[in-house]
């Protein structure tokens, strides 16, 4: 199962970079002959190739649809895909990429960020702790562990 959401994520990672490098590639256009009598224009057009891409929520959309398919497909529960695909939005969307930052890298990192936000606690937890406070009160600790069969637990 988990497999299969891999494979998945690596599927829309690299549609993902691949709209990337589109955009980039959209940006800089044909390379034009220089003009004697535009060399304002010449230098505001490195600048802003220099300055990087910016994506927009148009350039996202197919993307974001196919990372959502795959993460319901996976069992994944609608609220948490939908957070997923706010995170990613939300990072990607107006975001200038450099003319020396990787594509793939961008959006391998924009991913395991959103995923790994949502699975991370938002508070730790000291099992030791939690032990000795049962034990302090004569009560017992229960422990639950639960998975898939097979995992490992």
């Amino acid at each position: 199962m988990l497999e299969k959401l891999k494979e998945k994520l690596r599927k829309v990672k690299a549609k993902l970079t691949k709209k990337l490098e589109e955009k980039a590639i959209q940006e800089e256009g044909e390379p034009k002959k220089p003009s004697k009598t535009a060399p304002k224009l010449r230098v505001k057009r490195a600048l802003k190739r220099a300055m990087g891409i910016e994506l927009s929520p148009q350039d996202l959309e197919d993307v974001l649809w196919d990372l959502q398919v795959s993460l319901l497909e996976s069992d994944v529960a609608v609220p948490v895909a939908d957070e997923v695909l706010r995170r990613v939005k939300e990072r990607l969307t107006g975001r200038k990429l450099g003319l020396r930052e990787d594509p793939r890298k961008v959006a391998e990192e924009v991913l395991e960020e959103a995923l790994r936000e949502i699975l991370e606690p938002k508070e730790k937890v000291d099992l030791m702790e939690v032990i000795k406070a049962k034990n302090e009160r004569n009560e017992p600790a229960v422990l639950v562990f639960f998975g898939i069969n097979g995992t490992g637990k």
